[in-house]
């Protein structure tokens, strides 16, 4: 049986991330390329892995399929 978690943080950096988790929350790293204004970047990407991100998203282009994930 899976606890439901009622927290979710969006973010690029590894410390929301970590802290987040830290309280049971669900961690959404945001990864996007800030010069194209969309898609990856794969050092963040990275960054945010090694942080304990449950979700690595580019950017909201897809955020419909996103709520769905979160059954929002």
């Amino acid at each position: 049986k899976s606890a439901v978690r009622s927290v979710a943080t969006f973010g690029d950096g590894p410390v929301e991330i970590r802290e987040t988790r830290k309280k049971g929350g669900i961690g959404i790293g945001v990864a996007s390329n800030e010069l194209k204004r969309f898609g990856l970047n794969e050092k963040k990407r990275s960054r945010l892995i090694k942080a304990g991100a449950d979700i690595i998203i580019p950017d909201f282009s897809k955020f419909q399929q996103l709520l769905r994930l979160l059954n929002i």
